[in-house]
């Protein structure tokens, strides 16, 4: 099974959020599959999460980033860290944007993990200008168009 994953990095927008128990949810999903294998954005927060749970599970990961490495790497509040896990990676996927980054991930799983507050967030901003593309939203609308499931966790 190959998983993709999406969510916040500020995981506190999410009600009543419990790291410990996001694990534990997150971990009986890895358990319960055969050859998974993660897509995963790399990015802080619920990516992270997703990505810890997969290595701890021997689940081969596959980082899909939207930027190059360098790029992307100053983004991560331990930049250092972000460069470790990398490592870890099966493959690293570097696409062109947020927005292509989720796209790729949708293609290639099967299922989405989310982690999600549940807000809707426009994808045009008042002058018709794309906003949101490639986020959390994004992700659960544009799986659920594509008839993907999509597992919150």
């Amino acid at each position: 099974m190959n998983y993709g994953c999406s969510g916040h990095i500020d995981l506190t927008r999410i009600k009543n959020f419990s790291e410990k128990n996001v694990r534990q949810k997150i971990g009986r999903v890895f358990s319960l599959s055969a050859d998974a294998r993660l897509f995963c954005g790399m990015a802080d927060g619920a990516d992270k999460l997703f990505f810890d749970e997969a290595i701890q599970k021997n689940i081969p990961v596959v980082a899909v980033l939207p930027k190059p490495v360098e790029a992307y790497a100053d983004e991560h509040a331990d930049r250092d860290g972000f460069l470790r896990d990398l490592q870890k990676a099966e493959k690293v996927v570097v696409s062109d944007g947020y927005c292509a980054a989720t796209d790729y991930i949708l293609s290639a799983c099967q299922k989405l993990l989310v982690l999600w507050d549940g807000k809707e967030l426009p994808f045009l901003d008042e002058n018709g200008a794309p906003v949101n593309l490639g986020g959390t939203y994004y992700a659960v609308v544009t799986a659920k168009r594509k008839g993907l499931p999509v597992l919150f966790i």
